[in-house]
């Protein structure tokens, strides 16, 4: 089954924010990020229900070989990207927001 991603607007947000921290540690570490978060975009297209449901609907993918997650909901055919988060954070306010 192929699934519509659909970005909510922070996430473009905390892709940018997190694009120019990663830039600033290392040059083209960024444009490094945004392959790996494109990579996950289109593994979630094809395998969204893949990952098990953490908490309420929600279910989260880790973004290539980064320390982050991409926090996301399924519902029909549509996977709702909500928010990426550091894995360092609490467990329990990765989900807290949304």
């Amino acid at each position: 089954m192929k699934f519509t991603v659909i970005i909510h607007e922070d996430v473009h947000g905390e892709i940018k924010s997190e694009y120019k921290h990663l830039d600033s540690c290392q040059t083209g570490l960024g444009d490094l990020f945004i392959a790996e978060y494109a990579e996950t975009l289109r593994i979630l297209e094809n395998l969204a229900l893949a990952s098990p449901i953490r908490r309420k609907d929600y279910r989260h993918i880790p973004i290539g070989r980064f320390s982050l997650l991409l926090i996301y909901q399924v519902i029909g055919n549509e996977v709702h990207i909500k928010r990426i988060i550091h894995t360092a954070r609490k467990p329990n306010s990765r989900y807290r927001k949304l």
